[in-house]
Order: C-alpha cells, then structure tokens, then sequence
C-alpha cells in the first residue's frame, strides 16, 4: 500500500472540517455545501457578537468583565482562525501539494517510522485537547443546572431570548450548547493542519539526518573503482539531503 502522507497527518483535520463545514472547498462546490459553510461560521460570529454585546452592558462591573471576556478571547481568535484559514485556499493546496511532493516521500521503513511515530504523537496530544475542550463544554452546559438559582443560560452573554418562557430557554439553552461545542471542534480542526505540519516538517529533518548518517566512509584502502562509486553514492546522498532541506524550509515558510 502506497504511503500517504496526507492521510496520516490530516485525515482528523480534514474529516472535523468537512463536518463543520469549513474545509477547504472544490472550485465546483455546490450551493447546499456553501449555505451549511455560511451558517456554520454565522454561528460563531453570533455567539462572538453575543458576547461583545454583553461586555458592552456589563461596562464598570470589573468581575463580570472578566469572568466574560476568558471566552470572548478563546471564541475571538477561533473566528480570527477560521477567517484566516477560509480566505486562502491555496496556501492550504499548496501545504497538502507540498507534502504528497516526491522529494517528502520515505524511501525505507525507516523513514516510514519517523513520519508515522511523529503523526502519533501530535495526533495524541491533539484528541487529548478535543476530549477535554468537549468535556469542559459539557461542564459548562450543565452548571445551571445545579446551580440552584433558577434558570440561566450556561454563558453570560446577551441573548434575544427570554429565560423565563419555556421554549426560548430550550432554544437559548441549544444555541450555546450547540454553538461551544462546534467551536471547540473547530479549534480542533484548525489546529490539526498547523501543528500535524510542524510535526510533518520535524519528521523531515530526522530522515534529512538519518541521510546523512547514511553518508559512507571512503578509505585509500578500497580499489579506485570501490571508491569512485563511493564518492558518486556520498554525492548523491548529500545533494538528496540539500534539496530535501532547501523543500523543507520552503515548506514551513
């Protein structure tokens, strides 16, 4: 089976922004894909906008400022995030060109290896920080509940809604239930391009390296003919390691 290097850096990435709606789109995209795109980010913007709003009307009450703004920080660089990411496609297809790219590929086992165990690593730490951005939000979601003064929103925000009327506390309570929880999946996803392609680039120097411990002693104690093909081999070997090096640095800028 052909190694790819696409799939096992950012499969998770690619399959939590497709579902979120922000993943990169074919030129074709149909008009289903780009409405549900539109009000996935709508969402976001809303619940920043919420927020905003709130700080406003809480102006001079410094504890309520801060208790609010620990979010509307963490939601305003999501929606900086996923502003970044939807305005340049091509720096995207490029990033993913780049790393299915020939001079990427693993020639031996070895290589395999390095690509593999640094994909695992980051890919660990990352579900680590979605099991416990998903888990912090349930948190959330269900503090009213047994907060034991009466109905509330689980985030203290500006909402259109009415707690005191049954169906808009139901419909204001899934709003920001919803809304957190797609949130922290998209920090998720954002964040699973950049860092797996940091890790990409680290796994890349390592076989750069391992190149090079590869480079073959040459003594006067071989045949001429022994040591000219050692010299070709060597030469070969370390203008790989040049080329491979100058893709790199390429690739992380």
């Amino acid at each position: 089976m052909t190694f790819n290097s696409e799939n096992i850096y950012l499969y998770r990435a690619k399959t939590v922004m497709k579902y979120m709606g922000v993943w990169i789109q074919p030129l074709n995209e149909s008009l289903l894909s780009k409405c549900y795109r539109y009000l996935m980010v709508t969402l976001q913007y809303m619940f920043l906008i919420f927020q905003l709003i709130y700080i406003f009307q809480v102006w001079g009450d410094m504890e309520a400022i801060v208790q609010a703004s620990y979010l509307m920080f963490t939601q305003s660089c999501l929606c900086f995030k996923v502003a970044i990411f939807l305005f340049n496609p091509d720096n995207i297809r490029q990033l993913i060109a780049q790393m299915n790219s020939e001079i990427f590929k693993p020639q031996n086992l070895v290589h395999q290896n390095f690509l593999r165990d640094q994909a695992t690593w980051i890919k660990r730490m990352l579900m680590g920080f979605m099991i416990s951005a998903q888990c912090t939000c349930v948190l959330w979601a269900v503090r009213p509940l047994f907060d034991g003064i009466g109905r509330k929103f689980p985030f203290d925000m500006w909402m259109p809604l009415s707690p005191e009327s049954s169906l808009q506390y139901i419909i204001g309570y899934v709003f920001q239930l919803m809304t957190i929880s797609m949130s922290a999946s998209m920090y998720f996803g954002v964040d699973s391009v950049a860092m797996p392609a940091v890790m990409f680039a680290c796994a890349q120097v390592q076989i750069i390296k391992d190149k090079i411990l590869r480079v073959s002693p040459v003594t006067l104690n071989v045949k001429a003919a022994d040591r000219q093909k050692l010299f070709e081999d060597n030469h070969k070997r370390l203008n790989e390691c040049i080329q491979q090096h100058q893709a790199v640095y390429t690739f992380v800028n």
